[in-house]
């Protein structure tokens, strides 16, 4: 891995963010399989303590590199070094998490959908007030 591409991973925290992204992903999969409480912080520390957050962070800053060049990196690492750029690190986490659980909840609509025989190019889009609303595709 270039050296800016380790730095950029360095500054993004990319195995701490890797780290609490995996966290997320596990407890909303065993959420969704009706597993909660303990049994929950048990099953996703075990996991977990098996992941090789560095390992990973570097294969990651390789993906970064197949697409970006040194110069792009040296404005990435000073933009997460700005105001803005620390606020955006972080509330990512969060936004991600916000993501994924919204991902989650369409899967399912779509599955319940499709078992029930509906047509499946209707979508649903849920409006701010939690309100949903149909749309054919």
């Amino acid at each position: 891995m270039r050296e800016l591409t380790k730095k950029y991973i360095d500054v993004i925290e990319g195995a701490k963010t890797l780290s609490y992204s995996m966290k997320n992903a596990l407890e909303l999969q065993l959420k969704m399989l009706g597993v909660e409480g303990e049994e929950t912080d048990d099953i996703v520390d075990e996991v977990l303590s098996y992941m090789d957050y560095e390992a990973m962070a570097d294969e990651i800053g390789g993906f970064y590199e197949d697409f970006l060049t040194d110069e792009d990196f040296e404005v990435l690492i000073e933009h997460h070094r700005s105001d803005v750029g620390q606020k955006i690190h972080e509330y990512t986490p969060q936004i991600m998490q916000q993501m994924m659980e919204l991902g989650i909840k369409y899967s399912q609509k779509v599955m319940e959908d499709y078992q029930k025989g509906k047509d499946s190019t209707t979508y649903h889009y849920i409006d701010f007030d939690g309100e949903e609303e149909g749309d054919e595709g």
